[in-house]
């Protein structure tokens, strides 16, 4: 990710190691665990797109992944999931 940004040359290294201390690197997959949140399936995401669905909070659902199925709760406000991130980066 950051190879793709940092053009090559003179002081590469250093700029790289400054960019990974400074930003909070993460693959989606375990950013979506962290918040205990799951992508709905292609097909349930096709059908709320095609019933006008322009609410970006029904694309997810609630779910444990220590026992690998749903919780049952709605999902919270996306501002809840914002301090979870911030509290867990300046932690």
């Amino acid at each position: 990710m950051i190879n793709d940004v940092v053009p090559e040359g003179k002081g590469v290294d250093e700029t790289k190691m400054a960019l990974g201390r400074r930003f909070l690197l993460m693959r989606v997959d375990q950013l979506l665990n962290f918040l205990g949140l799951k992508l709905l399936p292609k097909y349930e995401l096709k059908q709320l797109k095609m019933n006008g669905n322009t609410n970006p909070e029904a694309c997810f659902m609630e779910w444990d992944y220590v026992r690998d199925c749903p919780t049952g709760w709605d999902v919270k406000p996306p501002e809840y999931y914002q301090d979870m991130i911030i509290r867990a980066y300046y932690a």
